[in-house]
């Protein structure tokens, strides 16, 4: 059995057994890591000692204890049993669905768009972008996809770099569609779920053709903003740093997947996409992966899309609305 070992520096080093947990992690091709870190420590700090040590990308893989996920902010002193000081991991292999990190470029419409993705050759960014050029100071050029074709959970968090027009975040499951539509005529699509920057006409949230009007305003110069889809459960959910915003159930569901996966579209998917408006406008990938975007994070929704009634409480003047987004 290959074994690596790290020891981290803690000042408990010396106390006693619960103060430590070994951690033997069953790697894929059947051997396994053993690592001895402080009971405090995280599935992450777990992660990405696995990740250094093999080589991996940290989005390619997770953890499971017996059958179930383990969320990287898991302490491994919660997942221990009393009166022992080990745990067994299951590494798994996951698709770290890359392409929800770069954007679509389409030849001509998007000619007054400068896009640079990451890993591109002459691209000399961290992370993916989007500027509006002069060269359309209109709308047109100003749909933008996500590059991969979704069909399992997953989310994409952008920054808005800067804003002076409108701008919106969402999804469509007909971006045929979308592409071919420019300005004032994108509010007359009844194939899209966006949040918005609302000026003008532009509603916060416009879902399947519905213009929603709430309290919050969108967002602003300098925000993340993320998009959330499920389509097995029909949802789309939208985060604004870091704060649920909107979720479209129970009331505007997307379409079913049979709609637009089903027999005779064998390409079929859910995008993600941006409007840009405004010269000069910048928006930027920030992180992207599978599955919920803030699975630790108090206050996540159940099933039903309903926020625990004791968080829902401290957070109901500001999310109140659009949290259903009642129609």
């Amino acid at each position: 059995m290959a074994s690596e070992e790290a020891v981290p520096e803690t000042s408990s080093q010396a106390g006693t057994a619960v103060d430590s947990v070994a951690v033997l992690v069953q790697m894929l091709a059947g051997d396994q890591i053993e690592i001895n870190m402080p009971a405090s420590s995280s599935v992450d700090e777990v992660k990405a000692f696995v990740a250094e040590a093999r080589k991996l990308h940290p989005k390619c893989f997770q953890f499971i204890v017996g059958t179930e996920v383990v969320a990287g902010g898991e302490k491994l002193e919660s997942l221990v049993q009393d009166g022992k000081a080990s745990l067994a991991l299951q590494l798994v292999k996951l698709d770290p669905l890359l392409l929800l990190g770069t954007f679509e470029f389409v030849r001509p419409v998007h000619v007054g768009l400068s896009i640079m993705n990451v890993g591109e050759r002459n691209a000399d960014c961290k992370n993916s972008k989007v500027v509006k050029t002069p060269l359309y100071p209109d709308s047109s050029a100003g749909n933008i996809f996500v590059t991969h074709r979704i069909r399992e959970p997953c989310f994409v968090e952008f920054t808005v770099v800067r804003t002076g027009g409108q701008m919106s975040f969402g999804v469509t499951h007909k971006p045929e569609d979308v592409l071919e539509t420019f300005g004032i005529a994108n509010r007359s699509l009844r194939c899209t779920w966006i949040y918005s920057k609302q000026i003008r006409s532009m509603p916060t949230f416009f879902l399947g053709g519905v213009p929603l009007r709430v309290q919050d305003k969108g967002f602003n110069q300098g925000d993340s903003v993320v998009v959330f889809v499920d389509p097995e459960k029909r949802q789309v959910k939208f985060y604004r740093n870091g704060e649920l915003i909107g979720d479209n159930l129970p009331n505007r569901p997307l379409p079913d997947v049979s709609e637009y996966m089903g027999e005779g579209a064998p390409n079929g998917a859910l995008r993600i996409y941006s409007m840009i408006d405004a010269a000069h406008d910048e928006i930027r990938i920030e992180k992207f992966g599978p599955g919920e975007p803030f699975p630790d994070a108090v206050g996540a929704q159940d099933e039903q899309g309903a926020a625990p009634a004791q968080d829902k409480a401290n957070s109901e003047p500001n999310i109140q609305e659009p949290l259903h987004l009642q129609v």
